[in-house]
């Protein structure tokens, strides 16, 4: 490492070192093997993200980050389900004890007589419906034309997540008639890019409009 002396003699300015290892999430063996336990991922998050390696396993630097966050509002005037927007997990990135914590915003324009249902989802293809996670609302029902919804699911095995807080009209709080439930049957998220989706379904698609104008996905480290 070579040092610049500048000003008075006891002035020493070193130049920065990173330590970090850059490169794909897909690619973090390689950056194992080369002996580093900091790396920044590209492909991870907004803007890429710094990971630490520690027993055995990757974490979030900050051991909280932002993995998606929705800019462009979309829209569905259609009745069949259908997903407005999703976020991929890449595989091996959600651990078992992991939780992913999920903000969204839908309003329905355009009238008040339709109803839209809005469900979370894990599928193996961005924009194919997958398995429900237990979060299903229809609170964008008549008069009620904007729904704000608060979710959190803690991945319990590779193929198994449990949904943490209440479904239905209270938008993921409040209480519930129903038990927290346990999503199994998943695609190995281990070895697998997996993406959670948020959905719209139009009860007449009479003209009325379902619009998602806001979706941020976190990733808490919980293990």
């Amino acid at each position: 490492m070579s040092m610049e002396v500048s000003g008075p003699p006891w002035v020493v300015s070193i130049p920065p070192v990173s330590g970090a290892w850059i490169g794909l999430w897909a690619n973090r063996a390689t950056a194992v093997s080369a002996g580093y336990t900091t790396a920044f991922f590209t492909d991870v998050g907004v803007g890429g993200s710094y990971w630490d390696y520690l027993g055995g396993r990757w974490r979030a630097q900050a051991r909280r980050l932002l993995l998606k966050n929705l800019v462009t509002p979309v829209s569905n005037s259609a009745a069949p389900k259908v997903v407005l927007d999703y976020c991929a997990l890449l595989a091996g990135l959600w651990q078992d004890g992991d939780l992913l914590e999920i903000n969204a915003l839908k309003t329905r324009e355009g009238g008040t007589s339709d109803t839209d249902a809005t469900d979370l989802m894990i599928g193996s293809a961005p924009t194919t419906l997958g398995t429900t996670t237990g979060f299903s609302s229809s609170a964008l029902a008549t008069t009620a034309i904007q729904f704000s919804m608060e979710h959190r699911l803690r991945r319990e095995s590779a193929t198994s997540v449990r949904t943490l807080r209440v479904a239905g009209g209270g938008g993921g709080l409040g209480t519930s008639a129903s038990l927290t439930t346990l999503t199994t049957g998943l695609t190995n998220m281990d070895s697998n890019d997996v993406y959670l989706q948020i959905t719209s379904d139009l009860t007449t698609a009479g003209g009325e409009v379902a619009w998602l104008r806001g979706f941020a996905v976190e990733l808490i480290t919980g293990a």
